[in-house]
């Protein structure tokens, strides 16, 4: 479905869910990103959290008085946005398609398509 149409038929839904059961528990419009955009957009976001991984890091060692020596370890791990998905189930599409992501805020009809992208990113650094 084109997002321009999103408008009128979301509204026609829940106008026809309403004449049945009277009140319509939550509508709107949920927006996610294919899987070839949704790379570009996690490759986007660790070239984002590298440099804040850095920072904070440098801040650390500053703080501790020591120096910040070379990367000895990274870690990614997808953020999950679903506060009930158990350990050790799937990984959910970070890029809001699937189900797991069914607790996310929905967005009025007509709004502007937008979807988060984040990645968990630690790393582990030498201190001298």
């Amino acid at each position: 479905m084109d997002v321009e149409d999103s408008s009128a038929l979301g509204e026609s839904i829940v106008d026809q869910v309403e004449e049945v059961v009277r009140r319509s528990e939550s509508f709107g419009v949920r927006f996610s990103l294919s899987d070839e955009n949704c790379d570009k957009a996690i490759s986007l976001a660790r070239r984002e959290a590298a440099p804040a991984a850095e920072k904070a890091a440098d801040d650390l060692a500053d703080a501790l008085g020591v120096e910040r020596g070379a990367v000895n370890g990274a870690l990614e791990y997808p953020l999950q946005t679903d506060p009930y998905r158990w350990l050790g189930a799937a990984a959910p599409n970070r890029c809001g398609g699937d189900a797991s992501y069914r607790f996310a805020a929905l967005l009025p009809f007509g709004s502007e398509p937008e979807v988060e992208v984040s990645v968990g990113l630690q790393v582990s650094y030498d201190l001298h």
